[in-house]
């Protein structure tokens, strides 16, 4: 059995439908469609091009986060140095709780610091000296 629509438009890889009084949205990407209703034909379009944009730059995974999750990712990436990815990121801090038994990182690397000070630099000569050189008294080879 197939509807029928008021209206339809097709928007960028995606489709709107006038239903009623409101507009769906639904793009496939993948072998899975994606549907959602709006209420103007101007947010469905709008709709459309961020599902298109999300959809190309990351894959289904963008659409499995929530807003809060987003915004949360954005703020992680702030504070981090440069060219340090978010993943990495998170891969080593969980490495480093995992090996703490769920202790807090900041008490450990506390503990480091304070258990393991810097140890001045010690001079290695890259050639043999010659056996009166740990000698005061100058000599004479």
């Amino acid at each position: 059995m197939t509807k029928s629509y008021k209206r339809k438009w097709f928007h960028k890889g995606g489709i709107i439908r006038q239903r009623g009084n409101g507009y769906q949205v639904e793009i496939k990407f993948n072998s899975k469609r994606i549907r959602e209703t709006l209420e103007s034909l101007d947010e469905a379009k709008l709709r459309i091009e961020q599902l298109h944009t999300e959809l190309k730059n990351t894959g289904l995974d963008s659409l499995a986060q929530t807003p809060e999750q987003h915004r949360d990712a954005a703020m992680a990436i702030k504070v981090l140095p440069p060219n340090t990815s978010l993943h990495d990121a998170v891969r080593d801090y969980a490495m480093a709780v995992k090996k703490l038994d769920g202790a807090a990182l900041s008490g450990a690397v506390a503990f480091y610091l304070s258990h393991h000070k810097p140890v001045a630099f010690v001079l290695v000569p890259l050639f043999p000296l010659p056996p009166c050189a740990a000698h005061p008294v100058p000599c004479s080879t």
